[in-house]
């Protein structure tokens, strides 16, 4: 006997349809990805030289940020007659946003760190990238998971329980894209601190 679907549709516009399949891909993904590249033990990138997973990770962030945008400005649009980001889903979304947008802009520094020594650190500037990057990513990817509790994968597949793997799967990636990540930024911390 089949499942029922849910009995509450979730809104189930184009533009919602949209922000649901390219916020997943962009942040399980290409984010988490983007993180990875830049670990030495990560099997996809384990050939490339240091400088090509240094560009390889902004590329990525690039397009993920990219997503980003356009997944949120659909749903604003979708929801112009609603009140904006009201529900954690939608606030962390925008925060993560905000975050990885300022993370963008000020990576530079970060490429052009030893140039800037005689101002700041080249630690101190690496330290606040990796800090706010894996404060974006982590706020996404809880983002992401309150998106999960909207049902819209179990109304979309049809699969009882499809967001519930989808939230057990999601904080696995999270787990394993920022181990090399946080042993990166507790170097930072103690070298910054000497």
């Amino acid at each position: 006997m089949a499942k029922e679907l849910p009995t509450t549709q979730p809104t189930g516009n184009f533009s919602t349809v949209v922000h649901e399949s390219i916020s997943s891909f962009q942040y399980v993904l290409l984010m988490s990805e983007a993180v990875v590249v830049l670990a030495g033990d990560n099997v996809l990138t384990r050939c490339l030289s240091r400088q090509a997973s240094k560009h390889l990770h902004w590329i990525l962030q690039a397009i993920g940020l990219i997503f980003n945008l356009i997944g949120v400005g659909l749903m604003y649009d979708a929801k112009r007659n609603h009140n904006h980001f009201q529900s954690i889903h939608a606030i962390t979304g925008l925060s993560s946003l905000v975050i990885v947008c300022v993370v963008t802009i000020f990576g530079y520094p970060v490429w052009i760190a030893w140039k800037l020594r005689k101002l700041v650190r080249p630690v101190t500037v690496k330290l606040l990238h990796n800090f706010l990057g894996t404060a974006g990513f982590v706020i996404g990817m809880v983002s992401q998971c309150y998106g999960y509790k909207k049902n819209w994968l179990h109304y979309v597949t049809g699969v009882e329980h499809s967001d519930m793997v989808a939230l057990v799967l999601t904080a696995l990636i999270t787990i394993l894209s920022l181990r090399s990540a946080l042993v990166s930024l507790g170097r930072q911390v103690v070298a910054a601190l000497n």
